[in-house]
């Protein structure tokens, strides 16, 4: 059936609820396609692992990506060090106050707000989802 084909049984099927949830479809779909693909395909992080203490599961994480079981042990006693190391900074610095102490962080903190500010006035995802669907309903009732 090609789309010149098609008509509306019912004009009433047209309306502003059918167009906010069209637009919205493809957002949802590639969100969670992304999640599927990542979950199925990629080995569960080592990293994850140690932050938690499970060192069997981190192990046997690595010798999936490691030739030998010699360098998957040592590539897990390195990470363990640096998390370490990691932890301690962190427990130094406050990031909060970062924002607003490091002119770089303050910066980007200032473009990226404005950025979002102005989207959200311009109505970028309005206009680029619901208008050509918005559009194509109201020429084919129109040419009845």
């Amino acid at each position: 059936m090609a789309f010149d084909d098609w008509k509306p049984h019912d004009s009433t099927i047209v309306s502003d609820c059918t167009l906010v949830l069209v637009s919205g479809i493809p957002a949802v779909s590639s969100g969670q396609t992304e999640r599927a693909t990542y979950l199925d395909y990629y080995s569960v992080n080592y990293r994850w692992y140690i932050k938690r203490k499970r060192y069997v599961k981190a192990f046997e994480s690595l010798r999936e990506l490691r030739q030998t079981d010699i360098q998957a042990a040592r590539g897990l006693f390195y990470i363990h060090c640096l998390i370490i190391v990691e932890r301690r900074v962190e427990a130094e610095q406050d990031h909060f106050i970062e924002l607003f102490t490091e002119r770089r962080n303050y910066r980007a903190m200032l473009a990226s707000g404005l950025v979002m500010f102005l989207q959200q006035q311009c109505g970028i995802n309005t206009l680029t989802y619901v208008r050509p669907i918005q559009s194509a309903y109201k020429e084919r009732l129109t040419i009845r």
